[in-house]
Protein backbone atom coordinates (compact mmCIF):
# COMPACT_ATOMS: atom_id res chain seq x y z
CA UNK A 1 0.00 0.00 0.00
CA UNK A 2 1.66 3.00 -1.00
CA UNK A 3 2.44 5.79 1.67
CA UNK A 4 0.52 8.82 0.19
CA UNK A 5 -2.91 6.06 0.55
CA UNK A 6 -2.04 5.43 3.96
CA UNK A 7 -1.58 9.35 4.93
CA UNK A 8 -4.99 9.59 3.12
CA UNK A 9 -6.63 6.88 4.84
CA UNK A 10 -5.48 7.64 8.21
CA UNK A 11 -6.44 11.60 7.28
CA UNK A 12 -9.90 10.42 6.87
CA UNK A 13 -10.23 8.06 10.04
CA UNK A 14 -9.15 11.02 12.04
CA UNK A 15 -11.20 13.37 10.31
CA UNK A 16 -14.50 10.84 10.97
CA UNK A 17 -13.33 10.69 14.25
CA UNK A 18 -12.76 14.32 15.26
CA UNK A 19 -15.95 15.08 13.78
CA UNK A 20 -18.16 12.17 15.76
CA UNK A 21 -16.57 13.93 18.73
CA UNK A 22 -17.11 17.30 17.92
CA UNK A 23 -20.75 16.44 17.00
CA UNK A 24 -21.83 14.60 20.30
CA UNK A 25 -19.58 17.15 22.03
CA UNK A 26 -21.78 20.11 20.91
CA UNK A 27 -24.67 18.40 21.59
CA UNK A 28 -23.82 18.05 25.09
CA UNK A 29 -22.70 21.07 25.47
CA UNK A 30 -25.81 22.48 23.88
CA UNK A 31 -27.90 20.30 26.40
CA UNK A 32 -26.10 21.48 29.63
CA UNK A 33 -26.15 24.82 28.46
CA UNK A 34 -30.42 24.57 27.97
CA UNK A 35 -30.62 22.71 31.42
CA UNK A 36 -28.94 25.82 32.55
CA UNK A 37 -31.08 28.49 30.68
CA UNK A 38 -34.05 26.16 31.89
CA UNK A 39 -34.05 28.36 35.59
CA UNK A 40 -34.84 31.52 34.07
CA UNK A 41 -37.86 30.28 32.05
CA UNK A 42 -40.01 32.02 33.65
CA UNK A 43 -38.80 34.99 31.05
CA UNK A 44 -39.81 34.20 27.31
CA UNK A 45 -36.42 34.71 25.92
CA UNK A 46 -34.88 32.47 28.39
CA UNK A 47 -37.87 30.04 27.58
CA UNK A 48 -36.82 30.25 23.83
CA UNK A 49 -33.37 30.18 24.26
CA UNK A 50 -33.94 27.08 25.95
CA UNK A 51 -35.62 25.48 22.92
CA UNK A 52 -32.63 26.96 20.51
CA UNK A 53 -30.36 24.75 22.30
CA UNK A 54 -32.50 21.71 22.32
CA UNK A 55 -32.95 22.10 18.49
CA UNK A 56 -29.52 22.33 18.26
CA UNK A 57 -28.59 19.58 20.57
CA UNK A 58 -31.09 17.15 17.75
CA UNK A 59 -28.80 18.94 15.09
CA UNK A 60 -25.26 18.16 16.01
CA UNK A 61 -26.37 15.03 18.09
CA UNK A 62 -28.17 13.65 14.60
CA UNK A 63 -24.82 14.11 12.27
CA UNK A 64 -23.12 11.68 14.65
CA UNK A 65 -25.19 9.42 14.90
CA UNK A 66 -25.63 9.35 10.81
CA UNK A 67 -22.00 8.30 10.91
CA UNK A 68 -22.63 5.25 13.02
CA UNK A 69 -25.34 4.21 10.85
CA UNK A 70 -25.51 0.72 10.20
CA UNK A 71 -27.11 1.18 6.35
CA UNK A 72 -28.52 4.05 4.44
CA UNK A 73 -31.97 3.49 5.38
CA UNK A 74 -30.71 4.18 9.08
CA UNK A 75 -29.20 7.26 7.80
CA UNK A 76 -31.77 8.71 6.01
CA UNK A 77 -33.66 8.49 9.39
CA UNK A 78 -30.77 10.22 11.24
CA UNK A 79 -31.28 12.79 8.41
CA UNK A 80 -34.48 13.15 8.89
CA UNK A 81 -33.71 14.13 12.71
CA UNK A 82 -31.40 16.58 11.99
CA UNK A 83 -33.18 18.10 9.29
CA UNK A 84 -35.59 18.89 12.55
CA UNK A 85 -33.10 20.96 13.97
CA UNK A 86 -32.06 22.50 10.99
CA UNK A 87 -35.52 23.84 10.37
CA UNK A 88 -36.70 24.74 13.42
CA UNK A 89 -33.61 26.51 14.25
CA UNK A 90 -34.36 30.09 11.81
CA UNK A 91 -37.74 29.89 13.04
CA UNK A 92 -36.79 29.82 16.78
CA UNK A 93 -33.86 32.15 16.29
CA UNK A 94 -36.10 34.67 15.23
CA UNK A 95 -38.67 34.34 17.97
CA UNK A 96 -35.92 34.64 20.54
CA UNK A 97 -34.74 37.74 18.92
CA UNK A 98 -38.06 39.54 19.33
CA UNK A 99 -38.79 38.08 23.02
CA UNK A 100 -34.53 39.39 23.28
CA UNK A 101 -35.45 43.05 22.09
CA UNK A 102 -38.25 43.79 23.60
CA UNK A 103 -40.79 43.16 20.86
CA UNK A 104 -42.77 40.12 22.53
CA UNK A 105 -45.81 41.50 21.21
CA UNK A 106 -45.49 40.90 17.77
CA UNK A 107 -45.12 37.38 18.46
CA UNK A 108 -48.56 35.79 18.00
CA UNK A 109 -49.72 32.40 17.68
CA UNK A 110 -51.30 33.13 14.41
CA UNK A 111 -47.66 34.90 13.27
CA UNK A 112 -45.58 31.66 14.67
CA UNK A 113 -48.09 29.46 12.18
CA UNK A 114 -47.32 31.35 9.33
CA UNK A 115 -43.12 31.39 10.11
CA UNK A 116 -43.66 27.23 10.37
CA UNK A 117 -45.21 26.81 7.06
CA UNK A 118 -42.07 26.81 5.16
CA UNK A 119 -40.23 24.54 7.57
CA UNK A 120 -42.98 22.33 8.13
CA UNK A 121 -43.66 21.96 3.81
CA UNK A 122 -39.34 21.32 4.02
CA UNK A 123 -39.98 18.45 6.81
CA UNK A 124 -42.86 16.81 4.84
CA UNK A 125 -40.85 16.78 1.32
CA UNK A 126 -37.92 15.43 3.14
CA UNK A 127 -39.82 12.69 4.92
CA UNK A 128 -41.69 12.06 1.43
CA UNK A 129 -38.63 12.32 -0.77
CA UNK A 130 -38.80 9.26 -2.48
CA UNK A 131 -41.86 9.80 -4.36
CA UNK A 132 -41.20 13.01 -5.83
CA UNK A 133 -37.70 14.27 -5.16
CA UNK A 134 -38.70 17.75 -4.63
CA UNK A 135 -36.46 18.65 -1.74
CA UNK A 136 -33.03 16.18 -2.34
CA UNK A 137 -32.49 14.80 -6.28
CA UNK A 138 -30.87 12.22 -3.93
CA UNK A 139 -27.86 11.60 -1.16
CA UNK A 140 -24.93 9.93 -1.91
CA UNK A 141 -23.77 7.54 0.63
CA UNK A 142 -20.15 6.58 1.33
CA UNK A 143 -18.89 4.24 3.56
CA UNK A 144 -15.58 4.57 4.88
CA UNK A 145 -13.49 2.76 7.80
CA UNK A 146 -17.18 1.39 9.12
CA UNK A 147 -18.50 5.14 8.75
CA UNK A 148 -21.68 5.98 6.62
CA UNK A 149 -21.19 9.64 5.33
CA UNK A 150 -24.17 11.13 3.55
CA UNK A 151 -21.22 13.19 2.16
CA UNK A 152 -23.00 14.72 -1.03
CA UNK A 153 -26.70 15.80 -1.67
CA UNK A 154 -28.13 16.56 -4.66
CA UNK A 155 -30.28 19.35 -4.36
CA UNK A 156 -33.84 19.64 -4.98
CA UNK A 157 -35.98 23.02 -6.21
CA UNK A 158 -37.25 23.42 -2.45
CA UNK A 159 -34.02 22.84 -1.04
CA UNK A 160 -33.31 26.01 -2.20
CA UNK A 161 -36.83 27.55 -0.84
CA UNK A 162 -35.51 26.45 2.49
CA UNK A 163 -32.19 27.28 2.53
CA UNK A 164 -32.84 31.30 1.41
CA UNK A 165 -35.70 31.32 3.89
CA UNK A 166 -33.13 30.06 7.05
CA UNK A 167 -30.02 32.32 6.10
CA UNK A 168 -33.16 35.24 5.75
CA UNK A 169 -34.31 34.62 9.05
CA UNK A 170 -31.03 33.98 10.72
CA UNK A 171 -29.71 37.48 9.47
CA UNK A 172 -32.96 39.55 10.08
CA UNK A 173 -32.60 37.92 13.69
CA UNK A 174 -28.80 39.17 13.99
CA UNK A 175 -30.15 42.35 12.50
CA UNK A 176 -32.72 42.68 15.19
CA UNK A 177 -29.94 42.10 17.41
CA UNK A 178 -27.41 44.00 16.28
CA UNK A 179 -29.74 47.15 16.64
CA UNK A 180 -30.73 46.43 20.06
CA UNK A 181 -26.98 46.32 20.89
CA UNK A 182 -26.28 49.95 19.58
CA UNK A 183 -29.22 50.94 22.05
CA UNK A 184 -28.59 49.15 25.06
CA UNK A 185 -26.34 50.40 27.45
CA UNK A 186 -22.23 50.33 26.84
CA UNK A 187 -22.24 47.24 30.29
CA UNK A 188 -25.41 45.31 28.50
CA UNK A 189 -23.94 45.55 24.65
CA UNK A 190 -21.24 42.47 24.83
CA UNK A 191 -24.00 40.28 25.95
CA UNK A 192 -25.85 41.16 22.63
CA UNK A 193 -22.47 40.94 20.61
CA UNK A 194 -22.27 37.18 21.86
CA UNK A 195 -25.43 36.19 20.70
CA UNK A 196 -24.96 37.73 17.43
CA UNK A 197 -21.05 35.81 17.32
CA UNK A 198 -22.76 32.96 18.64
CA UNK A 199 -24.77 32.39 15.13
CA UNK A 200 -22.66 33.62 12.95
CA UNK A 201 -19.87 30.94 13.35
CA UNK A 202 -22.61 27.79 12.39
CA UNK A 203 -24.19 30.18 9.78
CA UNK A 204 -20.62 30.60 8.05
CA UNK A 205 -20.04 26.85 8.68
CA UNK A 206 -23.21 25.79 7.86
CA UNK A 207 -22.71 27.51 4.25
CA UNK A 208 -18.79 25.99 3.87
CA UNK A 209 -20.20 22.76 4.06
CA UNK A 210 -23.55 23.56 1.59
CA UNK A 211 -21.43 24.36 -1.41
CA UNK A 212 -18.60 22.31 -0.36
CA UNK A 213 -15.76 25.30 -0.29
CA UNK A 214 -13.44 22.95 1.85
CA UNK A 215 -12.91 20.03 -1.00
CA UNK A 216 -11.00 18.30 1.61
CA UNK A 217 -13.29 17.77 4.86
CA UNK A 218 -15.84 15.17 3.44
CA UNK A 219 -18.08 14.78 6.77
CA UNK A 220 -20.76 17.32 7.63
CA UNK A 221 -19.07 19.98 9.60
CA UNK A 222 -21.52 22.01 10.91
CA UNK A 223 -20.70 20.77 14.67
CA UNK A 224 -17.21 22.38 14.53
CA UNK A 225 -19.34 25.96 14.48
CA UNK A 226 -21.71 24.90 17.06
CA UNK A 227 -18.91 23.88 19.78
CA UNK A 228 -17.65 27.73 19.16
CA UNK A 229 -20.94 28.71 19.64
CA UNK A 230 -21.57 26.84 22.50
CA UNK A 231 -18.47 27.81 23.69
CA UNK A 232 -19.44 31.66 23.34
CA UNK A 233 -23.12 31.04 24.46
CA UNK A 234 -21.51 29.75 27.38
CA UNK A 235 -19.63 33.02 28.46
CA UNK A 236 -23.49 34.74 27.52
CA UNK A 237 -24.61 33.04 30.33
CA UNK A 238 -22.47 32.33 32.60
CA UNK A 239 -19.36 34.65 32.83
CA UNK A 240 -22.06 38.26 31.28
CA UNK A 241 -24.89 36.41 33.21
CA UNK A 242 -27.02 36.39 29.84
CA UNK A 243 -30.54 36.24 31.60
CA UNK A 244 -30.40 37.07 35.30
CA UNK A 245 -28.42 40.14 34.48
CA UNK A 246 -30.00 40.91 31.32
CA UNK A 247 -30.78 43.90 29.10
CA UNK A 248 -34.08 44.38 28.82
CA UNK A 249 -34.12 44.48 33.01
CA UNK A 250 -35.04 48.29 32.64
CA UNK A 251 -37.94 46.79 30.37
CA UNK A 252 -39.50 44.67 32.85
CA UNK A 253 -38.83 47.30 35.98
CA UNK A 254 -41.14 49.94 33.48
CA UNK A 255 -44.00 47.17 32.51
CA UNK A 256 -44.25 46.22 36.38
CA UNK A 257 -44.65 49.67 37.40
CA UNK A 258 -48.13 51.17 38.74
CA UNK A 259 -47.29 54.35 37.06
CA UNK A 260 -47.66 54.52 33.36
CA UNK A 261 -45.24 55.26 31.14
CA UNK A 262 -45.37 56.95 27.78
CA UNK A 263 -41.57 57.50 25.83
CA UNK A 264 -42.11 59.88 23.16
CA UNK A 265 -39.76 60.94 20.53
CA UNK A 266 -38.29 64.00 19.25
CA UNK A 267 -41.43 64.11 16.35
CA UNK A 268 -43.64 63.72 18.89
CA UNK A 269 -44.90 59.86 18.55
CA UNK A 270 -45.38 58.10 21.38
CA UNK A 271 -42.92 55.25 21.27
CA UNK A 272 -43.28 52.64 23.87
CA UNK A 273 -45.53 52.30 26.50
CA UNK A 274 -46.56 50.13 29.62
CA UNK A 275 -49.17 47.93 31.03
CA UNK A 276 -50.50 50.58 33.29
CA UNK A 277 -50.21 53.34 30.48
CA UNK A 278 -52.53 50.62 28.19
CA UNK A 279 -55.26 50.52 31.28
CA UNK A 280 -55.65 54.22 31.73
CA UNK A 281 -55.90 55.27 27.40
CA UNK A 282 -58.14 52.00 27.42
CA UNK A 283 -56.25 50.90 24.03
CA UNK A 284 -53.85 48.58 23.00
CA UNK A 285 -50.12 49.18 23.02
CA UNK A 286 -50.32 48.07 19.22
CA UNK A 287 -52.69 50.90 18.29
CA UNK A 288 -50.91 53.64 20.94
CA UNK A 289 -47.56 53.04 19.77
CA UNK A 290 -46.50 55.44 16.81
CA UNK A 291 -49.77 57.89 17.20
CA UNK A 292 -48.69 61.36 18.14
CA UNK A 293 -48.94 62.51 21.73
CA UNK A 294 -51.48 65.08 21.11
CA UNK A 295 -53.89 63.10 19.93
CA UNK A 296 -54.76 61.30 23.35
CA UNK A 297 -53.18 63.96 25.24
CA UNK A 298 -54.33 67.30 23.34
CA UNK A 299 -53.30 69.85 26.08
CA UNK A 300 -49.87 68.60 27.15
CA UNK A 301 -46.74 71.20 25.33
CA UNK A 302 -44.00 69.71 24.43
CA UNK A 303 -42.37 73.19 22.69
CA UNK A 304 -40.88 74.38 26.24
CA UNK A 305 -38.36 71.33 26.37
CA UNK A 306 -38.25 71.26 30.15
CA UNK A 307 -39.79 69.26 32.74
CA UNK A 308 -43.03 69.99 34.30
CA UNK A 309 -45.91 69.02 35.96
CA UNK A 310 -49.41 68.61 35.20
CA UNK A 311 -53.18 66.72 36.03
CA UNK A 312 -54.60 64.67 33.88
CA UNK A 313 -58.03 63.72 33.30
CA UNK A 314 -59.33 61.33 30.82
CA UNK A 315 -62.12 61.81 28.64
CA UNK A 316 -63.35 58.67 28.77
CA UNK A 317 -62.98 58.20 33.04
CA UNK A 318 -63.17 61.87 34.47
CA UNK A 319 -63.69 59.90 37.95
CA UNK A 320 -59.97 59.25 37.74
CA UNK A 321 -57.33 62.01 38.27
CA UNK A 322 -53.12 61.88 37.64
CA UNK A 323 -50.59 63.48 38.54
CA UNK A 324 -48.01 63.82 35.43
CA UNK A 325 -44.48 64.37 35.23
CA UNK A 326 -43.40 65.41 32.05
CA UNK A 327 -39.30 65.26 31.60
CA UNK A 328 -36.79 65.94 28.45
CA UNK A 329 -34.66 63.14 27.23
CA UNK A 330 -31.83 65.18 26.79
CA UNK A 331 -28.15 63.60 25.44
CA UNK A 332 -25.25 66.31 24.91
CA UNK A 333 -27.75 69.07 25.27
CA UNK A 334 -29.91 67.64 22.21
CA UNK A 335 -33.44 66.69 23.04
CA UNK A 336 -34.10 63.26 21.96
CA UNK A 337 -37.37 62.69 23.14
CA UNK A 338 -39.71 63.16 26.72
CA UNK A 339 -40.63 60.74 29.15
CA UNK A 340 -43.45 61.05 30.38
CA UNK A 341 -45.36 59.54 33.98
CA UNK A 342 -48.71 59.59 34.92
CA UNK A 343 -48.99 58.84 39.32
CA UNK A 344 -52.98 57.71 39.94
CA UNK A 345 -54.03 59.94 42.83
CA UNK A 346 -57.40 59.91 42.97
CA UNK A 347 -57.79 58.83 46.73
CA UNK A 348 -55.12 61.65 47.09
CA UNK A 349 -57.43 63.55 45.20
CA UNK A 350 -60.83 63.01 47.01
CA UNK A 351 -59.09 63.08 50.51
CA UNK A 352 -57.94 66.59 49.60
CA UNK A 353 -61.44 67.32 48.23
CA UNK A 354 -62.96 65.86 51.45
CA UNK A 355 -60.72 68.12 53.93
CA UNK A 356 -61.64 70.96 51.65
CA UNK A 357 -65.03 70.45 52.02
CA UNK A 358 -65.09 70.18 55.98
CA UNK A 359 -62.60 73.21 55.91
CA UNK A 360 -65.31 75.36 53.57
CA UNK A 361 -68.63 73.90 54.36
CA UNK A 362 -70.92 73.70 57.86
CA UNK A 363 -70.71 70.52 58.93
CA UNK A 364 -74.70 69.87 59.61
CA UNK A 365 -76.20 71.57 56.75
CA UNK A 366 -73.22 71.38 53.88
CA UNK A 367 -73.52 74.51 53.14
CA UNK A 368 -70.93 77.35 52.44
CA UNK A 369 -69.60 78.37 55.74
CA UNK A 370 -69.70 81.78 56.91
CA UNK A 371 -65.91 82.30 55.90
CA UNK A 372 -65.99 80.57 52.29
CA UNK A 373 -69.43 82.75 51.91
CA UNK A 374 -67.64 86.12 52.20
CA UNK A 375 -64.82 84.89 50.22
CA UNK A 376 -66.77 83.76 47.22
CA UNK A 377 -69.32 86.46 47.59
CA UNK A 378 -66.35 89.33 47.38
CA UNK A 379 -65.48 87.37 44.31
CA UNK A 380 -68.74 87.84 42.69
CA UNK A 381 -69.04 91.92 44.25
CA UNK A 382 -65.78 92.92 42.83
CA UNK A 383 -67.06 91.24 39.59
CA UNK A 384 -70.52 92.98 39.31
CA UNK A 385 -68.53 95.87 40.19
CA UNK A 386 -66.29 95.89 37.35
CA UNK A 387 -68.70 95.14 34.52
CA UNK A 388 -71.52 97.26 35.96
CA UNK A 389 -73.68 94.08 36.42
CA UNK A 390 -77.01 93.62 38.45
CA UNK A 391 -76.04 91.80 42.33
CA UNK A 392 -78.70 91.05 44.68
CA UNK A 393 -77.52 90.02 48.20
CA UNK A 394 -80.21 88.19 50.45
CA UNK A 395 -80.15 87.33 54.44
CA UNK A 396 -82.70 85.08 55.93
CA UNK A 397 -83.50 84.38 59.37
CA UNK A 398 -85.90 81.65 60.45
CA UNK A 399 -88.93 82.91 62.78
CA UNK A 400 -89.10 81.89 66.67
CA UNK A 401 -86.57 78.92 65.84
CA UNK A 402 -85.63 79.01 69.41
CA UNK A 403 -88.75 78.17 70.39
CA UNK A 404 -88.63 75.06 67.97
CA UNK A 405 -85.38 74.26 69.64
CA UNK A 406 -86.37 74.51 73.42
CA UNK A 407 -89.84 72.69 72.71
CA UNK A 408 -88.68 69.62 70.52
CA UNK A 409 -85.31 69.65 71.13
CA UNK A 410 -81.73 70.52 69.59
CA UNK A 411 -81.93 66.86 67.72
CA UNK A 412 -85.10 68.23 66.21
CA UNK A 413 -83.84 71.55 65.13
CA UNK A 414 -81.25 70.08 63.43
CA UNK A 415 -83.48 67.79 61.04
CA UNK A 416 -85.02 70.39 60.08
CA UNK A 417 -82.16 72.96 59.51
CA UNK A 418 -80.99 70.31 57.07
CA UNK A 419 -84.33 69.98 54.92
CA UNK A 420 -84.41 73.82 55.29
CA UNK A 421 -80.74 74.21 53.19
CA UNK A 422 -81.77 70.71 51.01
CA UNK A 423 -84.82 72.98 49.72
CA UNK A 424 -82.16 76.38 49.75
CA UNK A 425 -79.94 73.49 47.27
CA UNK A 426 -83.10 73.05 45.28
CA UNK A 427 -84.57 76.30 44.51
CA UNK A 428 -81.14 78.48 43.63
CA UNK A 429 -79.74 78.04 40.86
CA UNK A 430 -76.66 76.33 39.53
CA UNK A 431 -74.47 80.12 39.77
CA UNK A 432 -76.08 81.86 43.39
CA UNK A 433 -74.56 81.75 46.04
CA UNK A 434 -76.03 80.46 50.14
CA UNK A 435 -73.74 79.95 53.51
CA UNK A 436 -74.82 79.40 56.96
CA UNK A 437 -74.12 82.98 57.86
CA UNK A 438 -75.26 81.96 61.89
CA UNK A 439 -77.62 79.50 63.80
CA UNK A 440 -80.54 79.99 62.07
CA UNK A 441 -79.34 82.76 58.89
CA UNK A 442 -78.33 81.64 56.02
CA UNK A 443 -77.21 84.51 53.40
CA UNK A 444 -77.48 84.81 49.58
CA UNK A 445 -75.76 86.15 46.58
CA UNK A 446 -77.70 86.33 43.11
CA UNK A 447 -74.81 87.50 40.51
CA UNK A 448 -76.71 88.90 37.64
CA UNK A 449 -80.27 88.72 38.85
CA UNK A 450 -82.40 92.26 39.43
CA UNK A 451 -84.42 92.58 42.83
CA UNK A 452 -87.64 91.20 41.16
CA UNK A 453 -85.91 88.25 40.23
CA UNK A 454 -84.47 87.57 43.72
CA UNK A 455 -87.82 88.28 45.61
CA UNK A 456 -89.36 85.39 43.06
CA UNK A 457 -86.84 82.74 44.06
CA UNK A 458 -87.04 83.69 47.73
CA UNK A 459 -90.84 83.92 48.10
CA UNK A 460 -90.34 80.16 46.50
CA UNK A 461 -88.36 79.30 49.06
CA UNK A 462 -90.00 80.68 51.82
CA UNK A 463 -93.15 79.06 50.68
CA UNK A 464 -91.52 75.54 50.89
CA UNK A 465 -89.59 76.02 53.86
CA UNK A 466 -93.55 76.92 55.49
CA UNK A 467 -94.93 73.97 53.93
CA UNK A 468 -92.24 71.36 56.85
CA UNK A 469 -95.21 70.83 59.41
CA UNK A 470 -93.55 67.69 61.62
CA UNK A 471 -90.06 66.93 62.49
CA UNK A 472 -89.10 62.83 61.56
CA UNK A 473 -90.57 62.05 65.13
CA UNK A 474 -94.16 63.36 63.66
CA UNK A 475 -94.20 65.74 65.92
CA UNK A 476 -96.29 69.03 64.63
CA UNK A 477 -94.71 72.53 63.98
CA UNK A 478 -94.89 75.58 62.26
CA UNK A 479 -92.57 77.43 60.27
CA UNK A 480 -91.75 80.56 58.38
CA UNK A 481 -88.78 82.61 57.24
CA UNK A 482 -88.17 86.48 56.95
CA UNK A 483 -85.86 87.78 54.20
CA UNK A 484 -83.94 90.75 53.70
CA UNK A 485 -83.18 92.05 50.05
CA UNK A 486 -80.29 94.43 48.57
CA UNK A 487 -79.39 95.30 45.25
CA UNK A 488 -76.37 97.68 43.43
CA UNK A 489 -78.58 99.35 41.33
CA UNK A 490 -78.70 102.72 43.23
CA UNK A 491 -75.31 101.80 44.97
CA UNK A 492 -72.05 101.33 43.73
CA UNK A 493 -68.65 101.03 45.32
CA UNK A 494 -69.94 99.62 48.13
CA UNK A 495 -68.31 96.57 50.61
CA UNK A 496 -69.86 93.21 51.47
CA UNK A 497 -69.95 93.74 55.02
CA UNK A 498 -72.53 96.92 54.62
CA UNK A 499 -74.29 95.06 52.17
CA UNK A 500 -74.91 92.07 54.23
CA UNK A 501 -75.33 94.42 57.10
CA UNK A 502 -78.53 96.25 55.07
CA UNK A 503 -80.19 93.23 54.41
CA UNK A 504 -80.04 92.27 57.70
CA UNK A 505 -81.73 95.21 58.58
CA UNK A 506 -84.31 95.10 56.08
CA UNK A 507 -84.79 91.04 57.55
CA UNK A 508 -85.46 92.65 60.68
CA UNK A 509 -87.85 95.22 59.07
CA UNK A 510 -89.76 92.14 56.98
CA UNK A 511 -89.75 90.07 60.46
CA UNK A 512 -91.22 93.26 62.87
CA UNK A 513 -93.93 93.66 60.47
CA UNK A 514 -94.92 90.08 60.23
CA UNK A 515 -95.44 90.16 64.34
CA UNK A 516 -97.50 93.83 63.67
CA UNK A 517 -99.62 91.83 61.93
CA UNK A 518 -100.57 89.20 63.99
CA UNK A 519 -100.74 91.44 66.87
Amino acid sequence: MPNCYKIKLVCQMNQFNLFIILSFTASLLMVGLAVYAFQFRQNKEAETFVWLLAFIAIWTFAIGAGLLAKNETSSFRWAILRMVGVTAVPVVWFLFSLHFSNRSEWVKNWKIILLAIVPTITMSLMITNENHHLFLKGIVFVRDNGYLNDSTWLLGPWFWVHLVYSYFLILIADFILLKEAFRLNSSYRKQTYALIVGTIFPLVVNLFFTFHLIPNIQVNYDPLGFVIAGIIFATGLLQWQLFDLRPIAHQLVIESMQDAVFVIDWKKRIVEINPAAESIVNKSREIIIGQPVNLIFPNINLNQGREKRFEFQHKNDSKKVYDGQLSPIIKKTKIYGFLMILRDITEQKNMENQLLQLANHDSLTGLSNRKFFMTEANKELNRALRYQSSFVLGFMDLDNFKAVNDLYGHAAGDIILKKIAQIIQNELRIFDLVGRYGGDEFVFVFPQTNEYEAEQIIQRLVAKISNIHEVESHQPITLSASVGLISLEEQQHIDLMSLIKQADEKMYAVKNLKKKHIS
